[in-house]
């Protein structure tokens, strides 16, 4: 009796997942030699290697095709990126100040800083941003010249096909062009991945392209800050307030002020009583994102 032959498992090398898997070793390389730098003493990070380390092996063990701004990264990031820096002595001043008990004020600053998201807004201060852009804007550059060089290659042995009848009976050219038509397929694949990854990340997080822009007049804080003095603002009722009060009231936005001063001190540099201002104004609540 014959035996039935294996079917082969057919491997996906369509320019898409080329490019897919072109950025995920890309950066699971760069954090490997981030994390042996730190190790060795060469690069510095704010905190201990193993947290850091921590957080790369967590991150890794998430679903490769997560959307951006999937909850469980969000998790990860405030748990690993934003609390363990955060000032917990002001903090703490202003929870028992509220009298907000621990787990709604962990859901408050949760709210208000999910992510590091002054590294986007102020991309000069965070030197991890900076090596991974670096290193990716290199390849997008090396990837647009290939293209660039390429493409013209391409379009002559084509024409040569057309124009020289000896040419149009010869194999060689044909497989030639086929492997430089897909080579350049999965290059531009690659760029565009690296664009829509950008694009997503700024959208999901209602920042604008325009990073040169106030880090204070993204659409972030719109979002964000309205969801926080729903939260904040039950806490600041009076004795004077009406039942189902719906008044946001000076003491909420003086407060969620202050927050964001000691949670954002290289974006909202002004005096609380200026920030508090500037939220009244805009009026975040019934602004759309």
């Amino acid at each position: 009796m014959q035996r039935k032959k294996k079917k082969e498992k057919k491997i996906d090398r369509t320019p898409a997942k080329v490019a897919k898997d072109f950025w995920s070793g890309l950066y699971q390389k760069l954090q490997d030699r981030l994390i042996q730098s730190i190790e060795d003493g060469k690069e510095t990070f704010p905190g201990e290697k193993n947290h850091y380390r921590s957080f790369i092996e967590k991150k890794r063990s998430l679903p490769d095709d997560k959307p951006v701004g999937d909850s469980q990264e969000l998790v990860l990031s405030h748990h690993f990126l934003v609390k363990p820096y955060l000032p917990w002595n002001n903090l703490k001043h202003i929870q028992d100040d509220l009298k907000i008990d621990d787990k709604k004020f962990q859901v408050l600053l949760f709210i208000l800083k999910p992510t590091p998201i002054e590294q986007t807004l102020v991309p000069e201060e965070n030197w991890l941003l900076k090596r991974i852009d670096e290193v990716s804007d290199n390849f997008v550059t090396e990837c647009n010249r290939k293209i660039k060089a390429l493409s013209p290659l391409v379009k002559k042995l084509e024409n040569l096909i057309k124009e020289d009848e000896s040419y149009a009976a010869f194999p060689p050219i044909y497989s030639t062009i086929s492997a430089m038509q897909y080579d350049i397929g999965c290059t531009r694949e690659i760029v565009k991945r690296r664009l829509t990854t950008e694009k997503n990340y700024l959208d999901i997080n209602l920042i604008d392209k325009d990073l040169k822009k106030s880090p204070q007049k993204h659409k972030y804080w719109n979002v964000t800050v309205s969801n926080a003095l729903k939260i904040l603002n039950p806490y600041c009722h009076t004795d004077n307030c009406e039942n189902n009060c719906r008044k946001t009231h000076q003491r909420a936005l003086t407060k969620i002020a202050e927050l964001l001063k000691i949670l954002y001190p290289s974006i909202w540099k002004e005096d609380i009583k200026t920030i508090a201002s500037r939220i009244k104004q805009k009026d975040y609540r019934n602004l759309s994102a």
